[in-house]
This record gives structure tokens, C-alpha cells and sequence, in this order.
């Protein structure tokens, strides 16, 4: 395992842990083992598309893709599977599947968008240089692809931390059946660009 893609699996992975949409579907056991195999996929899955950035600190990670090019060949059709079988509890099967669905359906239709699927941080290391450098990559790539960014959360804290990096709510969601929560958020381009016009920079 490379060391980039170990210190992202080790801080994502650990993020996981106040995630409580995440956690009601792990089997029981070895939770952190789990996770792990759960992010290892992730980083796989969107490092061929470049959709992997770390902060120049390692304090800040986050795993993203452009929706359209979102497509999973037989290699990542089987880790899923292995990760699926090795991870998830299979009474939950039925209800993952039909909650992703819905939860598509709740974002934007008929438009492509960048997606941030993960996005942690090390709390051992202080200071905003990691966000900060999220902030900037987002601007970046939004610009350059004409993209508005989409992201979600269970975690009602975490939305002080994406709305410092630009994105607003669009959308809540309550599960009444799990007790769950989910924000829906978005960041529109000319954030991106209002933050590079202010800053003087070009792409």
C-alpha cells in the first residue's frame, strides 16, 4: 500500500466511525478492520480518475468523482462484491439498495455534477491549511470541468465544515425507519469563481 493511499484509508476510516449510516450496515466484529476495507474500496475505485487529494499538511483527505464518468468496469465489480461480502450485514441488503436509490433521486436530475463521496480530516493536526486546500482543489475542478459540487452528511457537525468550504444546503431528508438524518449540499461554480476572482488566481 502506498503511503498516500495509506494515510487517506487511515483518516477516512476513522471518520467512519461518527457515521451512523455507515455503521448500521457493518457487520459486527472488527468494526475498524471493516471500514477500512470499505474506504480501500472507495480510494480504488476513484484514484484511476484522479479523484483522490491529500493536503500538503496530511491532515485533510477526500475521495470525489464527476458523475458521467462514474463507471465501474469487472474488476470493480468484483471488489465491491468481496467488499460487499466481507462488510455488510446481509438483512440490510434490501434496505441499502432501495435507500440509495431514493437518495439519487433526491439530487439534482438531467445535470452532471462532481461528487465528494468522503471528505475527513486528522483532528491530531491543528489548524484550517488542510480545508483550505480543499477549498482551493474544489474551486479548481469546478472550474475547470464547469461543474457544480454536490456532497451529503449524516453527521450534523460536519456541516459547519463543508459550509466553510462554500457549500449550502439544499435539501434534508429524515429516515423515520432508521432515525436518520441526511443533508443534501451543494456548491455552485461561481463560488469557485467569486474565491478565484478574490484571490487573483487563474487556471
Amino acid at each position: 500500500m502506498t503511503d498516500q493511499r495509506k494515510l487517506v484509508v487511515d483518516m477516512l476510516s476513522k471518520a467512519f466511525l461518527d457515521n451512523p449510516r455507515v455503521l448500521r450496515t457493518v457487520k459486527k466484529g472488527n468494526t475498524e478492520k471493516k471500514l477500512r476495507i470499505m474506504t480501500e474500496y472507495a480510494y480504488d475505485l476513484v484514484y484511476k480518475h484522479n479523484g483522490v487529494f491529500l493536503s500538503s499538511d496530511n491532515s485533510t483527505a477526500m475521495l470525489y468523482y464527476i458523475k458521467s464518468k462514474h463507471k465501474k468496469n469487472l474488476l470493480d465489480t468484483w471488489r465491491y462484491i468481496r467488499m460487499f461480502l466481507l462488510c455488510i450485514k446481509p438483512t440490510k441488503a434490501p434496505s441499502i439498495q432501495k435507500r440509495e436509490e431514493y437518495l439519487e433521486s433526491l439530487r439534482p436530475q438531467g445535470i452532471d455534477y462532481i461528487y465528494v463521496w468522503l471528505l475527513g480530516n486528522n483532528p491530531e493536526i491543528k489548524g484550517l491549511k488542510g480545508l483550505a486546500e480543499i477549498r482551493n482543489h474544489l474551486d479548481e475542478q469546478s472550474i475547470k470541468n464547469n461543474l457544480p459540487i454536490l456532497i451529503e452528511t449524516t453527521v450534523e457537525r460536519n456541516l459547519k465544515l463543508y459550509q466553510y468550504v462554500g457549500f449550502e444546503i439544499y435539501h434534508h431528508w429524515y429516515d423515520p425507519k432508521e432515525d436518520l438524518n441526511v443533508w443534501f449540499l451543494m456548491r455552485e461554480i461561481k463560488v469557485a469563481r467569486k474565491n478565484f476572482e478574490k484571490a487573483g488566481r487563474t487556471i
